[in-house]
């Protein structure tokens, strides 16, 4: 399932033109910005009476925002919800205000189709500096965009060589990401630090410090499903054995705090409680033949509002840093 992974990721710098309030943690807003102005430009569904399946199939606002779970030959059953195949990736600052001239960096991740989609989103971004972003709706202008290879490096956008092919460049698969984090020789230890809240479920129930399968379990499926919906992977309907040797690892440490938080859907029309952990897990046993699936993770976040941000980590096997 991870093979078949294609991504393709991007930094979007924007200035600000007016005082923008933001809360400290900014996915939320960002995405729900975005979805307003991505159903202006990107929805082709008959706002008057309820979608039909045919308009939904076509339309690149229902794909993205609100993807549909089709049974398919060889595909996964009973999965109501298929993730969104996108990230927007707000900064880690806590910072809440922008004076005019003030730049806002965010970064964002296109999975699979999705990369063809990539013309909506920066319409898109440029509608929402226009409509206002955050308390106020504070006007921004669009200065860069650039795209982010798999070691990090940065190189300013150019439409008409980018691609959906990964021949020049520009896609990132699994291959390039193990290129520049490739799984050390002896793997018997490793930390992951949770840089934003991090909601996971085992059992209907939510967790704090779960156990190192119960991690797994989470990104496994998340990765299979981006894979099989979005990338045209083959679907594994039993991983019964890695979860099996997954029991096996052991959790060590564990510094972690809850934080709690909440957003008003406006898609939903409700608010929304979304709490999840910060801080660091360290696990020990035989984790070798999972660090494909954990480096995609870095790349793909994990758990529920992977797509605002959520879920984000990073892994150290280095003793001294953990």
């Amino acid at each position: 399932m991870c093979r078949s992974i294609t991504f393709a990721k991007f930094r979007v710098e924007v200035k600000a033109q007016d005082n923008l309030q933001l809360p400290a943690y900014k996915g939320s807003c960002l995405r729900g910005a975005f979805g307003n102005a991505l159903k202006r430009v990107g929805c082709t569904c008959d706002s008057r009476k309820p979608a039909l399946a045919a308009e939904v199939g076509s339309c690149v606002y229902h794909y993205l925002f609100e993807p549909q779970a089709v049974k398919a030959d060889g595909g996964p059953g009973g999965v109501r919800d298929i993730p969104q195949p996108f990230l927007l990736i707000p900064p880690l600052e806590s910072k809440t205000q922008y004076e005019p001239g003030e730049s806002l960096i965010f970064e964002f991740i296109l999975i699979g189709k999705a990369i063809l989609c990539l013309p909506y989103f920066l319409v898109a971004f440029e509608l929402m500096g226009i409509h206002g972003l955050g308390k106020g709706k504070g006007r921004y202008q669009l200065e860069s965009v650039h795209t982010i290879d798999a070691s990090g490096r940065a190189e300013p956008l150019n439409l008409a060589r980018f691609s959906a092919d990964r021949s020049n460049g520009n896609l990132i698969a699994l291959e390039d990401v193990e290129r520049f984090q490739p799984c050390p020789d002896s793997l018997s230890e490793i930390t992951f630090e949770f840089l934003t809240p991090t909601r996971l479920k085992y059992g209907n129930r939510l967790c704090d410090s779960p156990e190192f399968h119960v991690l797994y379990r989470n990104l496994a499926r998340r990765i299979g499903l981006l894979s099989f919906y979005h990338c045209g992977g083959k679907w594994r309907e039993s991983i019964r054995e890695e979860i099996e040797k997954a029991e096996e690892v052991k959790l060590i440490r564990h510094r972690v705090d809850w934080f709690d938080w909440r957003r008003y859907s406006n898609r939903q029309e409700s608010e929304m409680y979304l709490g999840g952990f910060v801080g660091r897990l360290a696990y020990r046993g035989d984790l070798a033949p999972f660090w494909s699936c954990l480096v995609l993770g870095t790349h793909l976040h994990i758990g529920k509002g992977a797509t605002f941000g959520l879920g984000k980590f990073s892994i150290s096997t280095d003793p001294s840093k953990q």
